[in-house]
């Protein structure tokens, strides 16, 4: 019988082979959306071809056991460069965390089906549509839209439609701004509103009690290091899933207030969402401001007291549109590129506001237009302050990749030789300059031959200083990436040589390999590094148990210790993982001599003698246990002055000397 408090419980081995299939999908896309370090780790690994869902679901999964092994399923947080001047904590989930992660996904999805179903009708029939990005499909995962283009696309155009202006009447846009939101989701609050949305008939179904709730609240605790938050990784469908359920409940409040008045309506993107307020050009100027501040103030209370969101006051915009020229300006602002499609290549766009820009003019125009905007952007690199490009310039720059004849122009011969001769790749020496539009410069700079050397010749050079090194980190990243992508589109090296790139390659492994061992706790630098070079190892650890032994049923008491020690360490809370630490020893020496019955401290010590124990190994068992009595965590009734908490450095080198005997101690069970 499935253990009520383990995944095992309520998850099964079609939730794996779903999840599986999905992540396939996905890493067998060559599209330049899923030309990313996840990705390229994933396809170096070739875990593919060798994957078993029952089997992995039956070592890993239907016992927990998947806790133990770190070395398979683990997170590793990095601190990744989102722009020039901004930097972002990102999560990359190993192959096997990635696949779990995707199961609770389609699990929920599944879960929440027909409440899906019951509230599309609701919203289809006010004047309010809400998108999250690529379709998670639970009954045929293989057949889920793993594309945000799509979705997007329907949200811009629904905007361009809730927003067009209408003769006599003035529309005010209200968009909130909210700080953090990946990382501001409360799994407690999240999993209450799974449980309310879910029918009472879906609930009893799929076992959603609350010790699924346990069971899925303490994965994602243990996945994010804390109560809030869910991973933030590249193409992942399941987070932009599970953040848009978050949003359910505001949902179905803007419904119930506002969109039952005939002037409101609302259109989100997960967290990017607009209300449009809509009055006679007559209203009175006093009452509408006073309307919107309501509105405004409403919605931002809402967020807060319910969702614990936080709104950004500075972030948050009104805009008023009164004329065509306005409308155009909000959405030349407004279409911004999701940060999930951000390598958006030989794909056309339906931008209103682009359109009208480049209507009439050829690919060699646009492009010199584009290099224009680009020399203007340069000047800027002799002044002191921030580099800045205005948004509709950016949005122009967006023409080189996003529309097709000028993307097959800039690699003709006339705007190769354009780029080399305008030098506007050459001779800039700050990196903030490529950040401000990376993924066009990005693309400008790895086609032409010149620019390339001259970026590899300048990381080279920076890279022997440690500062600044997660742009340093990013930028070689993103430029092998994109090099293999024009490698991969280039199979008669005309543009680069495999040679050429294998040279840019193991130069920049020799220079991680150099960062690494300078900043060893930089996660990024390991990433990056294992893109490179598949052989390194991101997590190093040597299970002492093998997964037979911990799916046994008499090993779950122990499998229970070892989930809180390994939880309590990621949360950095050594006083509680001293103790199970201890827990988890005292377990596998009463199962090893003494028939799983309970002992003391004492029993254990003289048995330990018996079996011929040395004595230093003997005192340390017997210094644990007082230790233990002495933590703060074990005794927390005693008033008396001598109870003190376990710090990082004393819990390590206890755990050092204790896990070579518990080594030694299982072998005598299994």
């Amino acid at each position: 019988m499935k253990k009520e408090y383990t995944l095992g419980y309520f998850l099964e081995e079609r939730h794996i082979d779903s999840a599986f299939k999905l992540l396939k999908k996905q890493i067998e896309q060559t599209s330049p959306l899923y030309n990313t370090l996840d990705y390229k780790i994933y396809r170096e690994e070739n875990k593919l071809q060798n994957f078993n869902s029952k089997a992995f679901y039956n070592k890993f999964i239907k016992n927990d056991v998947f806790y133990y092994f770190k070395n398979l399923f683990y997170v590793s947080d990095f601190l990744g460069v989102q722009s020039a001047y901004k930097n972002r904590k990102f999560q990359f989930l190993s192959f096997e965390s990635q696949i779990l992660f995707n199961s609770i996904g389609l699990y929920i999805q599944e879960l929440l089906f027909h409440y899906q179903t019951d509230f599309n009708s609701i919203l289809n029939n006010s004047k309010g549509e809400v998108f999250y990005g690529g379709k998670l499909n639970y009954k045929e995962a293989e057949k889920s839209t793993i594309f945000y283009y799509e979705d997007y696309q329907k949200f811009l155009s629904s905007k361009e439609k809730l927003t067009k202006p209408a003769s006599g009447r003035v529309k005010y846009i209200l968009t909130i701004d909210i700080q953090a939101f990946f990382y501001s989701i409360n799994h407690k609050k999240l999993l209450s509103i799974i449980s309310n949305n879910a029918t009472n008939v879906a609930r009893k179904s799929m076992k959603f009690d609350e010790n699924t709730i346990s069971s899925i609240d303490f994965l994602l605790k243990y996945l994010m290091k804390s109560e809030i938050g869910i991973p933030v990784a590249s193409q992942n469908l399941v987070a932009s899933y599970l953040s848009s359920i978050f949003f359910s409940p505001f949902d179905q409040y803007v419904i119930d207030k506002y969109l039952c008045q005939p002037n409101i309506s609302y259109i989100r993107y997960v967290d990017d969402f607009y209300i449009i307020y809509e009055v006679d050009s007559n209203e009175e100027p006093n009452k509408i401001r006073n309307d919107i501040y309501t509105i405004e103030n409403d919605i931002s209370d809402y967020l807060a007291n319910e969702l614990g969101l936080t709104v950004s006051s500075a972030k948050s915009k009104r805009t008023k549109i009164d004329s065509y020229e306005s409308y155009l300006d909000f959405l030349t602002i407004s279409h911004t590129i999701s940060p999930n499609e951000a390598e958006l290549v030989e794909i056309e766009i339906n931008d209103i506001a682009q359109e009208k820009e480049t209507e009439g003019k050829d690919a060699p125009t646009i492009f010199n237009e584009c290099i224009d905007i680009i020399k203007n952007v340069k000047t800027q690199l002799s002044d002191y302050r921030k580099i800045d490009i205005e948004k509709k310039d950016s949005n122009y720059l967006n023409n080189i990749l996003i529309h097709k004849e000028v993307l097959n122009y800039s690699k003709s011969k006339n705007a190769l030789k354009k780029i080399k001769d305008e030098q506007i790749l050459l001779t800039y020496e700050s990196f903030d300059y490529l950040l401000v539009k990376l993924k066009v410069f990005l693309h400008l700079l790895t086609i032409e031959s010149n620019s390339r050397e001259y970026f590899y010749n300048i990381i080279k050079n920076e890279c022997n200083k440690t500062i600044n090194i997660n742009q340093k980190l990013m930028l070689i990243e993103r430029f092998i990436l994109q090099l293999e992508f024009v490698s991969f589109k280039d199979p008669k090296e005309k543009i680069i040589s495999k040679i050429e790139l294998q040279k840019y390659k193991d130069g920049f492994i020799e220079i991680l390999s150099n960062f690494v061992s300078k900043k060893p706790k930089n996660k990024y630098a390991k990433l990056v590094s294992k893109m490179l070079n598949n052989k390194i190892l991101l997590e190093e650890f040597k299970p002492i148990y093998g997964f037979r032994f911990l799916n046994k049923i008499e090993s779950s008491s122990l499998l229970q210790q070892i989930k809180q020690r390994h939880l309590n360490e990621k949360l950095g809370f050594y006083n509680v993982a001293f103790n199970h630490l201890l827990n988890e020893f005292q377990n596998i020496v009463e199962a090893a001599y003494f028939n799983r019955e309970e002992k003391n401290a004492l029993d254990i010590r003289e048995k330990l003698t018996k079996e011929g124990f040395k004595t230093q190994e003997i005192l340390f068992v017997s210094d644990f246990f007082k230790r233990r009595n002495q933590n703060s965590i074990s005794h927390t009734n005693h008033n008396e002055l001598g109870f003190w908490a376990v710090s990082e450095k004393e819990y390590i080198e206890y755990k050092n000397k204790i896990l070579p005997l518990i080594k030694i101690i299982s072998k005598k069970i299994e």
